[in-house]
């Protein structure tokens, strides 16, 4: 899929899309006629990348937690839904509030 199919899918800007792939949370995709062509997983990568911002994450840090998984690991069924409440997490695991 083109950039731009890719981030109307994810509700992003294809500059933040550009801007993954600068800061190595998104793979370069091929290229044909000089455009980038997403393989399908990209979508969930950059919605998992998304998730993980909304919830406070710094984009390092969500780098330090991709470069465990391959670029096409799937995300549904390891992930089916939200955590159970309460989500117990230790303080250096927490996402810390962004600044204002």
């Amino acid at each position: 899929m083109k950039i731009g199919q890719l981030a109307r899918r994810a509700s992003l800007n294809a500059s933040a899309i550009r801007y993954y792939e600068k800061m190595g949370l998104l793979a370069p995709p091929q290229r044909d006629g000089g455009q980038r062509r997403y393989p399908s997983h990209a979508l969930d990568r950059v919605l998992l990348i998304r998730f993980a911002s909304d919830m406070g994450f710094t984009l390092a840090e969500i780098k330090l937690f991709l470069s465990g998984l391959r670029d096409n690991t799937p995300v549904g069924p390891r992930c089916p839904g939200p955590p159970p409440l309460p989500l117990r997490l230790s303080p250096a695991m927490r996402p810390r509030p962004r600044p204002q």
